[in-house]
């Protein structure tokens, strides 16, 4: 072959494969496409759901049908009875992980791994229910079902159904009488789907159980007061049958004890300071004789605009500010309450502040819009006059 020939040949050949190369990328669908909302699924587990006879020494290990996200697959795990000391997480990707235990399981013992609605994979798709895997490192699994429901308040604002856990307490074994919500961890844990159904398995038919739902905003498995929400059923359970259903739990707003606090205090004028609170002020704590100035005695206390502003209080002073000197505003304590009841904080009850170098006067009422003026004439015998 001529060095010609064997030019050209090359060419065509190249042209070919560019016109191949360019037909198929025509062919490819194009970019974009619907938004993955599939929620993440379990492949499989070890051990088993519903295994018996697991070794007391076994890790756990989950695989997923696509990426997880690590961080809320740590937040989202636990395993009742609850072991003490911390998991390590050991990842094959993001879609296997194996759990290593940090104390060996207990013997003749039925376990639940749970993983909450916290869960969710790379796309931020979070579980419509808590994944559960059950097993036993004896002979037979614990039967006892306890199903039911959750109720929103009657008031305040509801907690959202994928921030609400519900805690079940085997008081067959421990001490009913000195149970504390707020440091015990519960024996079993669940969560209620959006329409409020929740369900235990693997209970012990024939004990006692307290239960209770929290709205467990760190996710340590305990109640904090004035942070998490909480319901209460009419009274403990008694499993005395293999299934128990239609248990019924009211939620209750959230206990406000949080205290208000002093943040700022704005000079308007020189006879007029806004003190700024951290939250909305009761109406019937607003009297001049709750504040102090130093030096100065207030002569009112009132509220420019309660509705967008409920946290501001304005005080009127009996003498002008100086320009450039510096006053503490002091609040009493005792008589100062937010609308829970909670009295200003120990802590940020007073603030030092410096009045400016520059002070405007005190503006006196002004009458923007009168609708008749002086000399006005052919007005209506019955006239509408706006002010």
């Amino acid at each position: 072959m001529s060095l010609a020939v064997s030019r050209h040949y090359t060419l065509a050949l190249f042209v070919t494969i560019a016109l191949s190369l360019g037909g198929c990328a025509a062919m490819a669908p194009p970019p974009g496409g619907p938004v993955d909302t599939t929620r993440p699924a379990l492949v499989s587990s070890i051990p088993n759901n519903r295994e018996l006879n697991i070794p007391t020494n076994t890790h756990i290990s989950f695989q997923f049908d696509r990426d997880i996200d690590r961080a809320s697959f740590i937040q989202a795990f636990s395993i009742q009875p609850y072991l003490n000391g911390i998991p390590k997480y050991r990842w094959l990707g993001n879609d296997q992980v194996r759990i290593d235990l940090p104390e060996r399981l207990r013997d003749s013992t039925t376990y639940t791994v749970q993983l909450s609605r916290d869960l969710k994979s790379r796309r931020n798709n979070t579980l419509a229910s808590p994944m559960r895997v059950t097993f036993s490192t004896g002979p037979a699994i614990d039967t006892g079902i306890l199903s039911g429901f959750i109720l929103l308040p009657f008031a305040g604002a509801a907690t959202k159904a994928s921030d609400i856990f519900i805690f079940a307490y085997d008081i067959t074994i421990h001490d009913r009488d000195t149970l504390n919500f707020t440091h015990t961890p519960p024996d079993l844990l669940t969560q209620p789907n959006d329409q409020g159904i929740w369900e235990f398995l693997a209970m012990k038919v024939g004990h006692r159980y307290r239960v209770c739902a929290v709205g467990d905003v760190y996710r340590n498995h305990v109640y904090d007061p004035g942070i998490d929400a909480f319901g209460v059923p009419a009274g403990d359970v008694m499993l005395d049958s293999v299934v128990k259903s239609n248990f019924y739990i009211r939620m209750s707003p959230k206990v406000d004890t949080i205290k208000p606090e002093l943040e700022d205090v704005e000079v308007v004028d020189s006879f007029h300071v806004r003190a700024r609170f951290s939250e909305a002020i009761d109406s019937n704590d607003i009297h001049a004789s709750n504040f102090l100035l130093k030096n100065i005695p207030l002569s009112a206390a009132f509220r420019e605009s309660p509705d967008k502003r409920p946290g501001q209080v304005t005080l009127l002073t009996s003498a002008p500010l100086a320009p450039n000197a510096s006053y503490t505003l002091t609040v009493n304590r005792d008589s100062i309450h937010d609308l829970a009841n909670n009295p200003v904080s120990d802590s940020a009850f007073k603030i030092t502040f410096t009045v400016p170098a520059t002070l405007h006067g005190v503006s006196g009422p002004k009458l923007p819009i009168v609708g008749i003026i002086d000399s006005m004439r052919d007005v209506s015998l019955t006239p509408s006059i706006p002010i």
